[in-house]
């Protein structure tokens, strides 16, 4: 089983990478057994990702765009532009290690509508529980921070 808190993200991530969209939609693939933890925990993103529709709801959207991120309070600002694919390749069997070793969260995407965009973040591996990893991210001119909790997604939209 995928571990519930994998599963609650994924509706999340589906939203800002334009995956739903046009139609596609989210759906649950159940043959019709017993849901188990991760199943309900995949109706809970679906549940978050509802809350906001205008963005798969408008042609308009922009999707996948890639939100600066700071772990030192601004003096420095990277993106999360490779995707895990590329990395995987460039670190071979080393990758795991690497994702608990590297600072960095796993993933900083938006969707813009408008002058509202639509953030999801999730926090580096390697946090314990009871952990945040606090981040500032940036998209354009405009600042704002994130407290990333260990083991969630979190999401949430910021007015440009």
């Amino acid at each position: 089983m995928i571990a519930p808190h994998v599963c609650e993200s994924l509706p999340l991530w589906f939203l800002v990478s334009g995956a739903g969209r046009s139609g596609g939609g989210i759906c649950s693939w159940n043959p019709g057994e017993p849901l188990n933890a991760a199943d309900f925990a995949f109706e809970a993103g679906k549940w978050r990702a509802s809350q906001f529709n205008e963005f798969w709801e408008s042609p308009k959207t922009q999707y996948n765009l890639k939100i600066e991120f700071s772990l030192d309070n601004g003096q420095s600002w990277t993106d999360d532009s490779r995707t895990w694919k590329e990395k995987a390749y460039d670190l071979g069997l080393r990758q795991f290690q690497w994702m608990y070793t590297n600072p960095n969260p796993i993933g900083v995407r938006g969707a813009l509508l408008g002058n509202k965009l639509v953030v999801v973040a999730s926090a580096c591996p390697n946090l314990e529980a009871g952990q945040t990893q606090s981040i500032l991210c940036r998209y354009g001119s405009k600042v704002w921070k994130m407290d990333l909790p260990y083991h969630q997604v979190v999401a949430g939209t910021v007015a440009l």
